[in-house]
């Protein structure tokens, strides 16, 4: 399952909003019987990218989008894509097992 886009609008930042949005639709995707939820961040935010380490996502792969035509402005930004493993695969904390972002810290 694909999380996103996740977006705050600016006057309504740093309230938590996207916080329990995304580990509420993360937690539901996992219930639900997902065995792994992915989302795209852009690397140049290390706000989101902050959350969703704490939420147990991990990286998985990065990407970088290129524009050829002038009339996009979307060149050269880079995205990361990240996981976050279903409880079979030691996914989000709070059912008695290791917490995934501990998880990630040994992995990295």
């Amino acid at each position: 399952m694909r999380v996103g886009p996740v977006y705050t609008p600016p006057e309504h930042r740093g309230r938590g909003y996207a916080a329990m949005a995304t580990a509420a639709v993360s937690r539901a995707a996992l219930d639900s019987g997902a065995r792994e939820v992915l989302l795209f961040t852009d690397l140049a935010n290390p706000t989101s990218n902050a959350l969703y380490h704490r939420l147990g996502y991990r990286p998985v792969q990065d990407h970088l989008v290129l524009s050829l035509t002038p009339e996009e402005h979307t060149a050269d930004r880079n995205r990361s894509a990240r996981s976050l493993p279903g409880e079979a695969d030691g996914g989000l904390a709070g059912k008695g097992r290791e917490s995934p972002r501990t998880r990630l810290e040994e992995a990295q």
